[in-house]
């Protein structure tokens, strides 16, 4: 009521006043709150701004895997310098790794040691070499796969309900025992991913990015905890490379901070078949 005594518009009954403004208010608040579209249609709108090429036949593909064994000792050893001639390093490089991956995110990974050479270093850390690259690269794939094959996103007949957030989006499924938060912006991009089940839990954010392909996934951050165990700090980055008709991961670096951090290279790749270039994906406007 003060309001409207200082108001420069003269009102007989105050309470004219207050019903004025009490019914700009009901006009203005439905154009201000931001509803969420219809599932279905928007989620079908959304995938088809992400690369999947799994939609264009790609079923699996292998690569030589080459991490950078010297800069994996250096942080492995506390930033020491390691010389590139270092008797370990020549050893490591002429490992050959390979490993064919399916789109489902398993892959199998082969590490063939050099003929006639012992590592030069205890067993025990030989072995460790060897089993860490596996786990971290299986890791990855099991990552990665999800983004690229269709699975992320809620599939037509699958539940999940939608709200409006921030200006964006916030996707919802629950089953049983466990449940996944997805959080799009404006752009229509995931920029966060919330799993909750009963052996593990994750919390990441998401970066991707826009290619002639459509959105491709580049890199996340977040933690993550098995069957309740401390979490554990991970990251991922990756660019592309065109193989056979489709895009697939080039340079990886895979870290869990304060334990270990491994970079890669895929080389001399080949996908499970050749097929057409993918046309570009529409741009989001």
């Amino acid at each position: 009521m003060h309001a409207c005594r200082k108001s420069t518009i003269a009102f007989a009954d105050p309470h004219a006043c207050l019903l004025l403004i009490s019914s700009l208010f009901l006009y203005l608040v439905p154009a201000l709150a931001q509803s969420a579209p219809p599932p279905k249609p928007f989620m079908e709108q959304m995938r088809r701004l992400y690369y999947t090429p799994t939609t264009a036949g790609l079923r699996s593909f292998s690569c030589e895997a080459h991490p950078d064994w010297h800069g994996l000792l250096e942080r492995a050893e506390a930033g020491k310098t390691i010389a590139a001639d270092d008797p370990r390093v020549e050893y490591l490089n002429q490992v050959k790794i390979s490993f064919t991956a399916t789109m489902d995110g398993t892959a199998k990974i082969d590490w063939v040691p050099p003929p006639d050479r012992e590592f030069p270093g205890s067993a025990t850390a030989s072995t460790q070499m060897k089993e860490g690259v596996q786990q971290m690269l299986t890791g990855f794939f099991q990552f990665w796969a999800p983004n690229v094959n269709g699975t992320l996103l809620p599939g037509p007949n699958d539940v999940f309900s939608l709200e409006s957030d921030k200006g964006g989006y916030r996707v919802l499924m629950n089953q049983e025992q466990s449940s996944v938060v997805e959080v799009i912006d404006h752009d229509l991009k995931l920029t966060e991913l919330h799993l909750k089940q009963p052996s593990l839990t994750g919390d990441f954010s998401l970066t991707f990015t826009q290619s002639p392909s459509g959105f491709e996934i580049v890199g996340t951050d977040g933690n993550l905890s098995t069957n309740g165990s401390t979490p554990a700090h991970v990251r991922f980055r990756l660019d592309y490379q065109p193989v056979g008709g489709f895009q697939i991961p080039k340079n990886v670096a895979m870290e869990v901070v304060n334990v270990a951090r491994v970079d890669f290279a895929f080389e001399n790749c080949k996908t499970s078949q050749d097929v057409e270039v993918l046309p570009p994906k529409p741009t989001q406007k």
